[in-house]
């Protein structure tokens, strides 16, 4: 019982942690809309590389959307993400200042509440404290804050030993220097995206029998039109998550050995 109290113990100060983290990217936004509009002044003296750092910054907040509950700006993020190479001036102004006006209203807007904190282990977790204990889960993610959620909830929470990546190069690079029991990709990131980084390992040395595949996604896999490799047992993680939920899931197909879809 006590190993149990532990764990709720556990959780509940990560998610009071998390609580203070969602709280500071809040308040790093009206830095994003600052940049945003400060590159777009920018584009006429120097039209490509402000484009690209316009098109930098929309995924950024696109990724902050999707990992935060943010949703009011996935919508105008990716219109400027998808159209910042290309648009007329005209219509890269119009679409850069609806995403930067829209980032200060969310900065401005009263928080919805957060759930409330879970009190005990989720019981699809185990009855240990910790039910990665002994594992190696390997994590790639753009988004800083993401980052560290997942560094939290793996080793601290999970007792997993986590590596988190923010480069595709320094994540492959841990894939062919270790064998990992989960693998977790962000779906949607600037230099290679979740897919393409499961269709390479699917075709190469690096897949390995036992090892799950976790896609991270504010979208669906059916919303992104993926065709996933058959050759990999992958599932699925809905952002924004829960730190229970998250290992509840690993645990099922690292621990259980069920089917991660």
């Amino acid at each position: 019982m006590r190993e149990m109290s532990d764990g709720g113990e556990k959780l509940a100060e990560l998610e009071a942690r998390l609580a203070k983290l969602a709280d500071q990217v809040r308040s790093e936004l009206p830095t994003r809309a600052r940049a945003l509009r400060e590159a777009l002044a920018r584009v006429p003296a120097n039209e490509t590389d402000e484009r690209r750092a316009i098109q930098r910054l929309a995924h950024m907040v696109r990724g902050t959307a999707g990992s935060h509950g943010m949703p009011e700006l996935t919508t105008p993020a990716t219109e400027v993400e998808t159209s910042a190479p290309s648009a007329s001036l005209e219509e890269l102004t119009r679409s850069v200042h609806a995403l930067a006006d829209a980032i200060d209203r969310t900065a401005a807007a009263r928080p919805a509440p957060a759930p409330a904190p879970v009190r005990a282990a989720a019981p699809s977790t185990g009855t240990i404290a910790k039910p990665l204990v002994g594992r190696r889960v390997l994590a790639i993610d753009d988004d800083g804050p993401t980052r560290r959620l997942l560094a939290m909830t793996l080793a601290n929470l999970g007792g997993a030993t986590a590596v988190v990546e923010e480069m595709p190069n320094a994540f492959f690079a841990a894939l062919e220097g270790e064998r990992y029991d989960a693998v977790i990709v962000d779906a949607m990131m600037p230099e290679v995206n979740g897919l393409a980084c499961l269709q390479r390992i699917a075709g190469s040395p690096l897949a390995h029998e036992g090892t799950c595949y976790f896609v991270l996604s504010a979208a669906t896999c059916e919303e992104l039109r993926w065709e996933l490799p058959t050759t990999l047992r992958i599932g699925w993680l809905r952002k924004p998550f829960r730190p229970a939920e998250l290992l509840a899931a690993i645990v099922a197909g690292v621990v259980r050995g069920a089917d991660p879809t």
